[in-house]
């Protein structure tokens, strides 16, 4: 049989009533419209078997949705996500006491006012002073959503768009990784909308498209801990909601302020305001990573400020784990009027 004749029978195997493709598809759209449902209702509904609706939920699961049946036997698509992730960072990444890596965030590919020869240049830069290792704290990709819906890119209007966009341009350098959250806006829109585990989706079209380097850690935030020979240093990535503050520097403080005890990292890496900015309230060494979007019309009806442009940051790691000193190199950029003629990455 020909390739192209087993694809159409396959094609229409897949189409046929009953197949968990199809079955998938009912449930789904069964799901989103309700909270939950038992597994005996859902079964009732459809006139299928438990087995086949299991497979089907199952085959939901494996394709991104955030479907779930209870140890109570209820059957859901659920819209919020767990908050957060503990990861251990591997003592064989650390050389002696010096802890190395780039800091960025808020790059929202897919929108017209995205810019990407920003990124590359601050990807040139990290390969360059030979930073293996790059955090990024949210909004990889600008989703879609009442605020932004006429501001992307054309092919950007769908998730499945969107995702295959920031597979091919995010820019991908030998030698390092970029591991990222995601936020409750933007991309998290999808979330909310169809209970999708966004991470793990961008994560998923950059491996379908043959990249390993973006990894994704968790949803609004994440803990990363450096081991030490008597202890360790703790980076919290977060990405928070609200609006920027009448002063860069007063929703650092604010959620540092909000910390309970026991709760403070020493290091705070904080996407979301779209500002390049450092301070230290508390002890805790608060980094706002900048982004590489330019003044959106939302941003200038709500006079916000664009910082463009990302950090590295270098921590010196005492043997009882905290951080005895911090060195950080920014690097900041300007509309692209500035470099028209000037730069190599003028028109990426």
């Amino acid at each position: 049989m020909s390739a192209k004749r087993e694809w159409a029978r396959l094609a229409k195997l897949r189409e046929k009533a009953g197949t968990p493709e199809v079955l998938a598809g009912k449930i789904r759209r069964i799901l989103l419209g309700m909270r939950s449902m038992s597994l005996a209702e859902l079964c009732s509904k459809l006139d299928r078997g438990t087995k086949q609706v299991e497979a089907a939920i199952l085959l939901l699961e494996s394709q991104g949705f955030n479907a779930k049946i209870s140890e109570e036997g209820h059957a859901e698509i659920r819209r919020q996500l767990p908050v957060g992730g503990d990861f251990r960072i591997s003592g064989r990444l650390i050389h002696g006491r010096k802890i190395r890596f780039g800091a960025i965030g808020d790059t929202h590919l897919g929108s017209k006012y995205e810019r990407l020869d920003v990124l590359n240049a601050l990807y040139d830069w990290f390969a360059k002073q030979g930073v293996t290792r790059v955090y990024h704290s949210g909004n990889l990709v600008d989703g879609r959503g009442k605020v932004n819906r006429f501001d992307l890119l054309p092919g950007c209007d769908s998730m499945e768009g969107q995702l295959a966009y920031a597979a091919k341009h995010y820019p991908q350098r030998k030698g390092i990784e970029t591991h990222f959250i995601a936020g409750d806006d933007h991309e998290g829109w999808w979330v909310q909308d169809v209970g999708v585990n966004i991470g793990e989706k961008i994560q998923q079209a950059a491996e379908d498209a043959g990249r390993k380097d973006l990894k994704y850690l968790s949803y609004m935030e994440a803990d990363l801990r450096f081991p030490a020979p008597q202890g360790e240093t703790w980076v919290k990535v977060v990405h928070p909601g609200g609006g920027s503050a009448y002063a860069t520097s007063y929703t650092a403080q604010k959620i540092v302020e909000s910390f309970q005890g026991g709760e403070k990292p020493a290091v705070l890496l904080i996407g979301h305001y779209h500002k390049m900015e450092y301070g230290r309230p508390r002890e805790v060494l608060c980094l706002q990573t900048g982004c590489t979007q330019d003044q959106t019309p939302f941003m200038r009806k709500k006079r916000l400020e664009a910082h463009l442009g990302g950090w590295i940051v270098e921590l010196e790691q005492a043997p009882n784990g905290h951080v005895a000193c911090c060195t950080l190199s920014d690097r900041r950029f300007y509309d692209r009027g500035f470099y028209e003629g000037k730069e190599k990455f003028a028109r990426w």
